[in-house]
């Protein structure tokens, strides 16, 4: 028997990485909110927590100071349109990279959409007065002040994301479904950036196909499609914090082989920024490109392999992923979805598109009624996998 599992970031709150709403707070506010620690922009072009006093703190303080005003005056308006369509949510840190990046695509080849334009000649007139550079008497236009400001939500979010994995005992289900002969090949779709599974298959000393392998450099592995597939296989559709692109593919350090007190990330890689997706919408572009369509055909492939799907805390709110999963649903009359979570009418946004067919008639309850989906009123930490598998086996 073959399962699959599509895990969001809700899985790793039990593990003390902080939740979507912590992370949009400490990024509006300038600081972490958990310990208070503020952010600056260092001279590397990085976004950092505060150090010890350095000339870097007094410069980057005030692009801080001036990159959360600008996200103050974004939100208001993010959250009133969100309320026009019936989230009962507020902004979120992706919605805001996704905004703030439309601003650099509108002066460029990426975005050429008149539609915006009043939205964006209204932000730039209110908060034209934060875009004038530190020691200079020159100013950012629009374009290159909302790169800063992407840089600083990525660079934060991925600091904050980044957090010492506290607790790994959510997943001992899957220690479970590893001693189940039963169960021939288990396959983890993960939204999540973080290294939790992996630090669970780690420390529990469990074989993880994370489609890695070694390359003549031993302090890199490298990205490739076709490792065969084991019992467990993780695929990370957004990518990781530990994926780096090395000669234009994904590639991860081998930790125990670098010393990273005297290694600079570009020396090892192209590029020192981790390859991830961040966002909204855009998110939906960017999976046509090389760096992800891979792991989209893979995700299609190997779901096609499973006729259960069990999620966990996902949210709904990637279109693309819905898509992939609404067609695996509805073409397999054997197909289920089992969706973990003790209060899924609070997941909004599944009444609002993901189950709408094309004539805008929501198909959630008959899907419910044909057992296509079914509700396990429980958060992920309150699971075992026996309920799980009596579910399927029914």
């Amino acid at each position: 028997m073959k399962v699959s599992f599509l895990f969001g970031a809700g899985t790793s709150i039990p593990a003390g990485i902080p939740s979507t709403k912590d992370i949009t707070d400490s990024i509006i506010l300038g600081k972490d909110i958990r310990d208070g620690l503020e952010f600056f922009r260092h001279s590397d072009d990085h976004f950092y927590k505060k150090p010890d006093n350095s000339f870097e703190m007094a410069y980057g303080k005030n692009m801080v100071s001036n990159i959360t005003k600008f996200l103050s005056r974004i939100v208001p308006e993010v959250e009133y349109f969100l309320g026009t369509r019936g989230f009962e949510r507020s902004a979120n840190y992706e919605d805001l990279f996704f905004i703030v990046s439309q601003f650099d695509h509108h002066y460029n080849e990426e975005g050429l959409n008149p539609a915006i334009q009043p939205f964006i000649d209204k932000i730039s007139h209110d908060t034209k007065y934060l875009m004038k550079m530190e020691f200079s008497e020159e100013r950012y236009s629009l374009a290159g002040f909302s790169r800063e400001v992407t840089k600083y939500i990525n660079d934060i979010a991925i600091l904050l994301i980044k957090s010492p994995v506290q607790n790994t005992g959510h997943f001992s289900f899957l220690n479970e479904i590893y001693n189940d002969e039963e169960i021939t090949r288990t396959d983890i779709f993960s939204l999540n950036h973080d290294l939790v599974i992996e630090k669970y298959f780690n420390d529990n000393l469990l074989s993880l196909n994370n489609f890695m392998e070694p390359t003549s450099d031993s302090r890199i592995m490298s990205w490739n499609e076709k490792n065969s597939l084991q019992k467990f296989n993780l695929l990370k559709l957004h990518g990781s914090v530990d994926w780096y692109f090395k000669d234009g593919v994904k590639a991860m350090p081998v930790m125990e082989n670098i010393d990273f007190n005297t290694l600079n990330m570009t020396d090892l890689f192209d590029y020192h920024r981790p390859v991830l997706l961040m966002g909204t919408l855009n998110k939906v572009l960017k999976y046509s490109t090389d760096t992800w369509i891979d792991l989209q055909w893979m995700f299609k492939n190997m779901l096609s392999e499973s006729n259960f799907l069990i999620i966990s805390g996902y949210g709904f709110g990637d279109e693309m992923v819905n898509s992939r999963i609404m067609s695996w649903l509805n073409f397999g009359k054997e197909r289920k979805i089992i969706l973990v979570h003790a209060e899924p009418e609070k997941i909004r946004s599944i009444d609002l598109s993901m189950f709408y067919d094309e004539l805008d008639w929501s198909r959630w309850t008959s899907l419910r009624k044909e057992g296509k989906i079914i509700l396990v009123r429980k958060w992920i930490q309150d699971i075992e996998w026996l309920e799980i598998k009596n579910i399927i086996k029914k």
